[in-house]
């Protein structure tokens, strides 16, 4: 019963992570010419998003799934990349603030390389024979 919990809460987590990020950018279909409201709305979604995926990335599997350096050069180069393309193809201030969230989340990746560049994984114990 308590892992099914587990699984539930991050499932939600999922979901509200998703649902910020996709709030983010389609704010200006849901709230048409009113930009003061569309700021305001764009602000709390990458605040919900920004959250709850620091939530998510202390809870395993994604844990140790973001300790790998691979994952953290693909985050690093691809969220660079989509902040960049956020800023220039859409429209401001929903563009502004995804390309400022994934620019958060690529330096973030970036910092975590760097980090751990010189962070050696331990050897595993030598395996004797019984006998």
């Amino acid at each position: 019963m308590k892992q099914f919990a587990r699984t539930l809460w991050s499932s939600f987590l999922v979901f509200v992570f998703v649902f910020g990020i996709l709030g983010t950018l389609s704010v200006s279909h849901l709230i048409p010419n009113v930009h003061h409201q569309q700021t305001l709305a764009s602000v709390f979604m990458v605040i919900v998003s920004l959250l709850t995926g620091v939530t998510l990335a202390k809870r395993e599997p994604f844990k140790s799934f973001l300790a790998r350096k691979s994952v953290n050069l693909f985050l690093f180069l691809f969220n660079g990349a989509a902040a960049v393309c956020a800023v220039v193809f859409v429209a401001a201030p929903q563009g502004v603030l995804a390309g400022i969230g994934l620019g958060v989340v690529s330096l973030a990746a970036g910092l975590g390389l760097i980090l751990r560049r010189n962070v050696r994984v331990a050897a595993p114990a030598p395996r004797t024979q019984a006998g």
